[in-house]
């Protein structure tokens, strides 16, 4: 039988080490060179405008075309692919499809030989990065690439639905919707004559500018301005385009510090 010392001495150690885990991680201590930390500011959430609907769920680029589009004239199947190009090698990922491949075509082998191979004819020389973003699609015997803005909206015809017009205003204008917030940051609304669209985006600006700027995009060690802008864009049902307006509803001033350089 264990001695009565014995078990004391034993709790004892159990209660020291327990004492000592608990110490052994330590509390967070502010940085003495600088400024006391502050909690985040509470962002405003983008609600969605009366008479208008959350467009987020069909701002996705091509992918919202492949789900969402009514392409003129019609196709049999369409496909949205991205070629990575990493040391030199070309590798290829699908992203959305729809229909069916070669489904009219006179030689149906033939055609889905074409249409595996199919590439645009132009891809970017760069290295560890997207070589190209495009739809390929069948009619018939047909294999259409399409990887140029004029030629994904050349594929469309009238643009009958709010998907094509947020990929009008994305294709055009470079205006990326900013919905990885989950806040409604792409809008629209069905108008006498096509569509009426609000986009939200977040740039980086120079201090004190109105306009993304190289400067703000790629130097180390230096003060930026992120803005939160509000767009307002009209598409018609032709694919014309007109700005309604723009503003700037947050600047929020930032620093980027790159490895290596000072904070």
């Amino acid at each position: 039988m264990l001695s009565r010392h014995f078990v004391k001495l034993f709790f004892l150690v159990v209660a020291t080490l327990a004492v000592g885990c608990a110490a052994s991680e330590p509390e967070p201590v502010q940085d003495p060179g600088l400024p006391p930390a502050e909690a985040p500011a509470a962002t405003a959430a983008i609600e969605t405008l009366p008479g208008f609907a959350n467009g987020c769920a069909i701002a996705r680029g091509l992918d919202s075309l492949v789900a969402h589009a009514t392409f003129e004239p019609r196709v049999d199947y369409v496909v949205h692919r991205v070629d990575y190009r990493t040391r030199g090698a070309l590798s290829t990922v699908t992203t959305a499809a729809a229909g069916e491949a070669c489904a009219n075509a006179s030689d149906a082998t033939r055609c889905r030989e074409r249409l595996a191979s199919a590439r645009p004819t132009s891809t970017s020389a760069c290295d560890e990065c997207v070589a190209a973003d495009y739809l390929v699609a069948t009619r018939g015997d047909d294999v259409i690439v399409a990887s140029t803005a004029a030629d994904i909206l050349g594929t469309l015809g009238r643009i009958d639905t709010a998907a094509e017009a947020l990929e009008v205003a994305r294709l055009r204008e470079g205006l990326v919707a900013a919905c990885s917030a989950g806040e409604a940051s792409a809008q629209w609304a069905n108008a006498s004559d096509g569509f009426d669209l609000v986009l939200f985006t977040v740039d980086q600006v120079a201090p004190g500018a109105d306009a993304p700027s190289t400067f703000a995009s790629v130097l180390c060690d230096h003060w930026y301005d992120e803005l939160t802008v509000r767009h307002r864009i009209h598409v018609s049902a032709t694919g014309a385009q007109r700005d309604d307006g723009r503003d700037v509803l947050r600047r929020e001033p930032w620093k980027r510090s790159c490895p290596g350089t000072a904070s």
